[in-house]
């Protein structure tokens, strides 16, 4: 059993995930996903893909292995939810934010089941997101809000439920990725109570998982501010605009940089990124020199 997720993009249909259910029963879902990977604008992930385990050797819990390969480097994550054999709700797998779409391998030509998200996506004005939660094959994911877009697939012993975002600014051309963890609350890190170490395993109710994507879509958004603007410090433009160049100096670039940053904090950012972000308005309309502001001489084109 397995089934594509799809979204029109800029006319053509993107391949977003797939998700394939293994003849033991335990889930797979695969991320198809670009330019990634922590601060690095060049290590080109070849696989993101987190699976969800039957685990019949631990008696409350299920546990869930993410992997992300690349070409430099691959990091292995695992963590237990007793979310689903204690029936407590779903607990959030992973959330990640795409790119624009745009590489070959989001090209998808297959016959295979998919499911379409039902609106079509331009990437030169909205960031897409997608979330992902599972819990017990019996639950059903009741969300009737407009906040976010849900779809729920069913397995044979789990119910995975994705939920989609979007930010109202051009997608980057790196995407990044936002996975949770568990701690072991038989030994947990100084400073953590078994308490506390028990909590991070827990499922949650429809509304307080929702809660908990929109966090993650907090910290993708933060993240995606902080690239925008390391743009606007580093090499916003490649071309000099024709007749409407901007000086700025390099305190004035870092200080938009911040500001772009300190938007992240602010409990109203949803209304801010309502409208155009800052530095793709002056990305578009001018070219951005960097100079010394002791020697007036120019560091470097933007």
């Amino acid at each position: 059993m397995e089934q594509y997720i799809t979204v029109e993009s800029n006319g053509k249909l993107r391949r977003l995930a797939k998700i394939m259910q293994r003849p033991s029963g335990d889930l797979l879902v695969s991320i198809f996903a670009g330019l990634n990977n922590g601060e690095s604008t060049t290590d080109k992930v070849k696989d993101i893909h987190f699976s969800v385990h039957r685990s019949p050797n631990i008696p409350k819990g299920n546990m869930i292995k993410t992997t992300i390969l690349s070409e430099e480097s691959k990091a292995e994550g695992r963590a237990i939810t007793s979310s689903i054999k204690g029936k407590e709700g779903f607990w959030n797998i992973a959330a990640y934010r795409y790119t624009d779409l745009e590489a070959g391998y989001y090209d998808f030509n297959s016959s295979a089941d998919n499911f379409t998200l039902p609106y079509p996506f331009d990437t030169s004005k909205r960031t897409l997101i997608l979330g992902f939660a599972v819990g017990d094959s019996d639950e059903e994911f009741d969300y009737s809000g407009d906040e976010f877009f849900t779809y729920t697939f069913k397995g044979t012993y789990f119910t995975l439920v994705l939920l989609v975002s979007t930010l109202n600014g051009p997608a980057l051309p790196f995407g990044r990725f936002h996975v949770p963890t568990t701690l072991n609350p038989d030994a947990p890190p100084k400073g953590i109570t078994e308490e506390q170490a028990y909590a991070l395993m827990r499922g949650s109710a429809v509304e307080q998982c929702i809660s908990r994507f929109r966090l993650a879509t907090h910290w993708l958004l933060a993240d995606y501010l902080e690239r925008f603007a390391s743009l606007a410090e580093m090499s916003l433009v490649s071309e000099e605009a024709k007749g409407d160049a901007r000086w700025m100096t390099y305190a004035s670039a870092k200080q938009l940089r911040n500001k772009l940053v300190d938007m992240a904090s602010k409990p109203d950012i949803w209304a801010q990124m309502s409208r155009p972000a800052p530095v793709y308005a002056i990305r578009q309309r001018y070219a951005i020199r960097i100079i010394d502001a002791n020697t007036k001489r120019v560091i470097r084109y933007c």
